[in-house]
């Protein structure tokens, strides 16, 4: 499947001050997530991402073109007083007493994207779990029939790894880091991977796959959207996904300086659409 190739560096805003141009505003799109409901939800909370995790959908007030989202549309959706102070972050407390008096969403005190913020254009063009199943059962990180191998116990930065392929995911210098090269570690996939089975500081670890790449799939189903071209059995990717602040560090965004922080926005052009991943890292003790 083709798809337009993502950034490979960091990008740091170089917005049109807002000034200059007329700002984006958002409003919440009301969604009941299909993998936050009944028993996936009871899954997150065994896996210590809820609660905690927060997911939300807005709607930017006019279209956009694909070359404003990195900047100028992220800028002011990371600023918007309504996304904010819905998703909770840090900043939030700030949001009440700083509104402009001519414009009731926008926060000028809330630069959370400028020059000291990165994000991360990923790419979508991996669509089935088989990316990720298959080389971990060749490295031997899974068995055949989709066990989890175990290793030594060990904490990585306020998360307890007894098995292997958790220790890849949340140890930065793991020895099995190879498995995916630098450029698949940039899809969109890995990173959901990652995600969910890193969990939370108090993630109850699964002893067999099946469960995580189902809630993988539903994720991914939930947040990208995926059309059919038109007389072709050819899937098209319409959503563009970024990592927001990848190295977790803004506490701007997260209330701890922690890699296992995570931030993603899955914008629709079409649909004039933000959805928001928000999981802040809290550690257990």
């Amino acid at each position: 499947m083709s798809s337009s190739s993502p950034n490979t560096t960091y990008q740091k805003s170089t917005a049109v001050p807002s000034e200059e141009r007329c700002r984006f505003s958002f409003s919440e799109v009301d969604v009941e997530w299909d993998f936050l409901t009944g028993s996936r939800k009871d899954e997150f909370e065994k896996w210590g991402l809820l609660p905690g995790m927060i997911v939300k959908k807005f709607q930017a007030d006019k279209h956009f073109f694909e070359r404003e989202i990195s900047n100028d549309l992220l800028q002011d959706f990371l600023r918007d007083n309504q996304v904010v102070s819905k998703m909770g972050f840090p900043s939030a407390r700030n949001t009440s007493s700083n509104r402009r008096k001519d414009d009731d969403n926008f926060n000028d005190d809330v630069t959370l994207v400028d020059d000291a913020v990165e994000v991360q254009e990923l790419s979508c063009t991996e669509t089935s779990t088989n990316f990720i199943f298959e080389p971990l059962v060749r490295e031997d990180v899974l068995t055949d029939n989709g066990y989890v191998r175990a290793c030594m116990d060990e904490d990585f930065t306020g998360i307890y790894i007894q098995d292997k392929l958790r220790e890849m995911l949340a140890n930065p210098s793991s020895g099995n880091s190879y498995i995916f090269k630098k450029s698949e570690q940039k899809e969109f996939l890995f990173h959901i991977l990652r995600l969910i089975c890193v969990g939370g500081s108090m993630c109850q670890a699964e002893d067999h796959f099946d469960a995580w790449k189902e809630a993988i799939k539903y994720f991914y189903k939930d947040l990208v959207t995926v059309v059919r071209k038109e007389r072709s059995e050819k899937l098209n990717i319409t959503s563009k996904v970024y990592h927001v602040d990848p190295t977790g560090t803004d506490q701007s965004i997260f209330p701890l300086n922690n890699h296992h922080n995570k931030c993603y926005a899955v914008v629709d052009k079409d649909s004039r659409s933000i959805a928001l991943i928000y999981k802040p890292f809290r550690p257990f003790w």
